[in-house]
């Protein structure tokens, strides 16, 4: 167990392990489409924290002391931790009520610039001219996929307060994003997801109470709970996990390029199982967000290269 908490994969690993998380966070948002309307979202937020809760608390739990010493000294980052990781998945899932999925997913797609903006206003970390054409072409790829190759559909689009709803979403995951690499790697993976799962879930139990007595309650049966099983187990705990790892081991920047690919495995999944059709559109925008993702871990590691071989000049 100790050896999982503090396992950090090598770079290359880090990749693979990143488009395996986009691959489930792709089949969430297939999932997430089709049941809005017998879970509400703030509901399925919780239940999908409860249900990560209950596969990480064997892991955690058998070392308290582990988690106690962790809590007390960084209770408050994992609050904020909590909140920025939990919320956003369900705002977005609120927008999706006012606005269309085109405007939601371009919006997403703005994730990673986001991120390198907010490391540079907070952090002073640069973003190379190489790695900005990187990120600006993984968005063009999304912008080709949901406007289906049609570049006047952009704009027609009409911005509506879901649009800023999704906005608030992704700068939330952003700043939990730019966050998780700076936490001490002592504290350890599962300890460090099921104090945020925990503080996040707390947070998010009262209005959960209020949607389910004065907004829409829960339907329950089979497949309300294979959905909140599965939100659970593969999407909360397993990508997340695999998430916090990738930030830990390559940093915020060359992790928050393969965000790009969620659209890409939602269109195969839909694809795959919703009887949806492949079209052209489809593989340019991937090739555009493939050359994206390429082009931002090339262009981060000769940075690191050219860092590490420059002469030190002492004072």
């Amino acid at each position: 167990m100790r050896r999982f908490e503090s396992y950090v994969p090598t770079p290359r690993t880090a990749y693979a392990l990143l488009v395996l998380g986009a691959a489930i966070w792709g089949s969430g948002i297939v999932i997430a489409r089709g049941v809005h309307d017998f879970i509400p979202p703030v509901a399925l937020g919780v239940a999908r924290g409860v249900v990560a809760l209950c596969v990480l608390a064997p892991l955690v739990l058998m070392d308290w002391a582990r988690v106690r010493a962790a809590w007390r000294r960084h209770w408050r980052l994992f609050v904020l931790l909590g909140f920025l990781q939990m919320w956003p998945q369900t705002v977005v899932l609120i927008a999706l009520n006012y606005t269309t999925a085109i405007n939601a997913t371009l919006i997403n797609g703005a994730q990673p610039a986001m991120a390198a903006i907010l490391l540079w206003a907070l952090y002073g970390d640069r973003v190379t001219l190489g790695q900005g054409v990187g990120i600006a072409l993984a968005l063009g790829g999304i912008v080709v996929m949901v406007t289906r190759g049609d570049w006047q559909a952009v704009t027609t689009l009409e911005f509506n307060v879901g649009d800023w709803l999704t906005l608030g979403a992704i700068l939330l995951f952003a700043l939990y994003s730019i966050q998780i690499p700076r936490l001490p790697r002592e504290t350890g993976l599962a300890t460090t997801l099921f104090l945020i799962t925990l503080t996040g879930t707390v947070t998010m139990t009262p209005v959960m109470v209020y949607e389910q007595m004065f907004i829409r309650q829960v339907v329950f049966d089979g497949r309300t709970i294979a959905t909140m099983l599965w939100m659970g187990i593969v999407i909360s705990t397993a990508s997340i996990l695999l998430w916090n790892m990738c930030l830990t081991a390559i940093g915020t920047q060359k992790s928050a390029i393969f965000l790009n690919l969620n659209p890409i495995f939602a269109a195969l999944f839909a694809i795959a199982f919703l009887g949806e059709e492949l079209f052209v559109y489809h593989l340019a925008g991937a090739v555009l967000v493939l050359g994206g993702i390429t082009l931002v871990i090339r262009r981060a590691r000769r940075g690191a290269t050219a860092e590490a071989i420059a002469p030190k000049v002492e004072a």
